[in-house]
């Protein structure tokens, strides 16, 4: 091989290498917040533009000044005190019991001294199968009574579907005495199996009718309390599409697409007034058919609940998962065959990262977000800043203005983000190769 011809071959592969990996850089966004009279600590938002190509671990951002320093940064996720409502018990005395003429059920209870009084109830029963109404009233002094709920319902709708609802609940208030009636209590119910017959005067059909009274082991009384929850993470509404359907077997399969923001929540509807189906919730980035297996990661799993039968609503529909960001949700739901399951996506909710930095009046600051082979350490200065943050409860909010490519940022060649250089190599390597293939020929000679 002549010299001319082992110099130019490698400068080629070299070149033609730069120009299939060096393509892809960081993104730089100005963070845009009002002038500052004096140091401030300032919290910006990340977003879509961000979440889209950034790593999962977020290693990846860095805040700069405008002298391209990096600027110590800590990042965080938005979240607010919060209560959460638990039930106490509120003992009563054991009940009397009257049965009334219009074959209701009426229990009578008395609240024990020193407790708080109720705001519901929670009746113990036995049975399945069965809707019953109730009334709850109350009363100071047992003299004069109010109602307090009028018309509540308690069902286990076994024939169709594995639901069950026994609590009653109500405003507060200061009664002592409460009285609990149970319509229908003794009400007659025909039996479940039915005799038919057939003869030469047609077909005749009987069916068993039996007297089944609501029997009821116990009435709980309680009440809730709201009590501090502590800190816990502030939910937004992020974007997410429905992408595609698809059938496995007695599945359906729906996909939904995002730009991999960190959802924890996803909310869906059905026109169907009786669901009650399995699910398996899966994310993934990279596509995968369903009859791989798992089409992606395990997110969650468990049933979609939703009723709407005469009186009676209740409605499950929501999936929540462990905070994730993936391109693709795929949702795997049980289905009957023959039949299609109806699914709509509503919300999708996530937390909110941000980063937060101290900011020098009169500087201006970019984000750097997205280059692949960029993990930035941690500077030394950011743990004084996590100890400053802690403890500052004024924060000056920012948000991060049109993204652009980052010159110098990417280490495999960020040179390629200006038209010309990039036009310069294509040519040159072209010209590279040319050379390489006239020396070749000439080496080899006539054939």
């Amino acid at each position: 091989m002549r010299p001319s011809f082992r110099i130019l071959l490698p400068g080629a592969c070299c070149l033609l290498h730069t120009l299939a990996s060096g393509a892809v850089t960081a993104s730089r966004a100005p963070i845009q917040f009002p002038s500052l009279a004096r140091e401030e600590i300032v919290a910006v938002t990340l977003n879509s533009n961000v979440f889209a190509c950034s790593r999962d671990n977020y290693t990846d951002l860095q805040v700069r000044d405008d002298t391209d320093h990096a600027v110590p940064a800590v990042l965080e996720t938005l979240s607010t005190r919060t209560h959460t409502i638990v039930q106490r018990d509120s003992p009563v005395s054991a009940p009397q019991a009257r049965e009334m003429d219009n074959q209701a059920l009426e229990l009578t209870f008395s609240l024990l001294p020193n407790v708080t009084p109720p705001t519901g109830l929670t009746v113990d029963t036995p049975l399945r199968d069965f809707r019953q109404r109730v009334r709850v009233e109350g009363s100071q002094d047992g003299a004069a009574w109010q109602v307090l709920v009028d018309g509540a319902v308690l069902y286990d709708l076994s024939r169709f579907v594995d639901v069950r609802q026994c609590n009653v609940s109500w405003n507060a208030n200061t009664c002592r005495r409460f009285r609990v009636t149970f319509f229908d209590a003794t009400r007659d119910r025909p039996d479940d199996v039915r005799e038919v017959t057939s003869g030469t005067s047609g077909t005749n059909v009987r069916q068993n009718v039996r007297t089944e009274p609501f029997r009821v082991h116990n009435v709980r009384f309680w009440h809730t309390e709201s009590i501090d929850a502590g800190s816990l993470p502030v939910h937004v509404v992020y974007p997410l599409t429905h992408n595609d359907t698809a059938t496995k077997k007695k599945d359906g399969v729906f996909i939904f697409r995002s730009s991999r923001e960190p959802l924890t929540q996803i909310a869906l509807a059905t026109s169907n007034r009786l669901f009650h189906r399995s699910y398996r919730l899966y994310g993934r980035n990279e596509a995968k058919t369903v009859d791989d297996g798992a089409p992606g990661q395990l997110l969650s799993s468990g049933m979609l609940t939703q009723i709407r039968f005469q009186e009676i609503s209740r409605t499950e529909m929501t999936i929540d998962f462990p905070v994730s960001r993936f391109r693709e949700y795929v949702l795997v739901c049980e289905t009957s065959t023959g039949s299609e399951t109806d699914l709509t996506i509503t919300r999708a909710e996530g937390v909110v990262p941000r980063l937060l930095f101290a900011a020098t009046p009169g500087k201006s600051y970019a984000l750097l977000f997205g280059d692949p082979n960029a993990e930035y350490p941690v500077l030394p200065e950011t743990a004084a800043l996590q100890t400053l943050v802690q403890g500052n409860s004024r924060l000056i909010e920012a948000m991060l203005g049109p993204a652009s490519n980052a010159p110098g940022s990417s280490s495999a060649g960020t040179w390629l983000n200006s038209s010309a250089l990039m036009i310069g190599a294509i040519i040159g390597a072209g010209i590279l190769l040319a050379l390489v293939l006239v020396q070749a020929s000439r080496k080899a000679g006539p054939l």
